[in-house]
């Protein structure tokens, strides 16, 4: 238990190699005396841990060792847990069906365990899985169920992410005035909560949505919102993402100056690949250049490309670009 707590430790303090380490002597001394109670826990954290750090096939492998042992043991608690994290890495690859049966068998499962929290966040992770899935209906039916479930617990965040994200939806049906609705109720729940972070990343998208419908004013708010909550650790991205918005809002003044800006802060999320995509669609429709759109384009292809998702083809139809099926899930233009 000690190691696992000071694997706990620095994972939150970001110190993700020293927390390999201390999970992996944990793996080591359960292994030599036989606790696999124990050896099933772990294996659970080591994925989630290379999940995180993008090791996908790593995670799926402590994932599957998870099962196993869960199995064996009889731990339901464990296998749910085993197959909706199976279920993500399984979505992030983009094998839509295997995440399809390994979510819905957490799901049922976790019902019968009567374990609110866990049931709450696997309905929300079904509810994404659906969205990417192009499946818009039931995805707003199961984030509806996620908000609930977590409104009658005490899983406030599940309440707030599960309404961000119908917001998406609405923007993706044309539905702006629902859009707004969800986004009030996503941010003020996450007020509620009192986590600046977390409440941090919530207004950021928030004000993304709000910028894509036209609300110059409320994207304008909660922005200054955002700005007031960083710090000097804030990750990247998120940075990122709000002076993006701060040069879009303000770009009246200076246009020419704005995108030139704009085109330095895409060349600093090396890596960051769905965030250099969406960047180069705020650019082009702030400057209108067909070397913007082009850009835009050619990084949404290469993600849809990866993971054919719903909201990847709606960002592509609304470049212009011709959305065809390959063999593998390909698009082109």
């Amino acid at each position: 238990n000690t190691i696992n707590n000071m694997a706990v430790v620095c994972y939150y303090r970001g110190d993700l190699d020293k927390c390999r380490e201390y999970l992996n002597e944990f793996v080591d001394i359960s292994t030599e005396i036989g606790n696999k109670e124990g050896l099933a826990y772990i294996f659970g954290n080591i994925g989630i841990l290379e999940y995180e750090t993008g090791n996908f096939d790593l995670a799926l492998d402590y994932h599957r060792k998870q099962l196993e042992l869960a199995r064996e043991l009889g731990d339901r608690y464990n296998v749910a847990k085993a197959l909706h994290q199976m279920g993500q890495l399984c979505r992030e690859k983009g094998d839509f069906k295997g995440a399809l049966e390994n979510l819905l068998q957490a799901v049922d499962i976790t019902r019968k365990t009567a374990n609110a929290r866990d049931l709450a966040q696997c309905v929300r992770d079904l509810g994404v899985l659906h969205m990417y899935m192009g499946n818009t209906g039931e995805a707003f039916n199961t984030f509806q169920e996620a908000f609930e479930l977590g409104s009658k617990g005490t899983e406030t965040e599940v309440s707030s992410s599960s309404r961000l994200y119908q917001a998406n939806l609405a923007v993706m049906e044309n539905e702006p005035d629902k859009a707004l609705a969800f986004l009030g109720e996503a941010v003020t729940l996450k007020r509620e909560m009192g986590e600046p972070r977390s409440l941090l990343r919530t207004l950021a998208g928030a004000s993304e949505i709000l910028l894509e419908i036209q609300c110059a004013a409320g994207a304008r708010e909660l922005l200054e919102e955002a700005e007031s909550l960083l710090e000097e650790d804030t990750p990247r991205d998120i940075c990122a993402r709000l002076e993006a918005q701060r040069l879009l809002l303000d770009s009246d003044a200076d246009p020419a100056r704005a995108a030139r800006q704009l085109e330095s802060v895409i060349r600093d999320l090396s890596g960051k690949k769905e965030l250099q995509a969406y960047m180069y669609l705020k650019l082009h429709g702030l400057t209108g250049k067909e070397e913007h759109r082009r850009a835009a384009v050619k990084s949404y292809r290469e993600l849809y490309r990866r993971v054919p998702r719903a909201d990847y083809a709606f960002r592509l139809r609304s470049l212009g670009a011709v959305i065809a099926e390959g063999r593998k899930g390909k698009a082109r233009r």
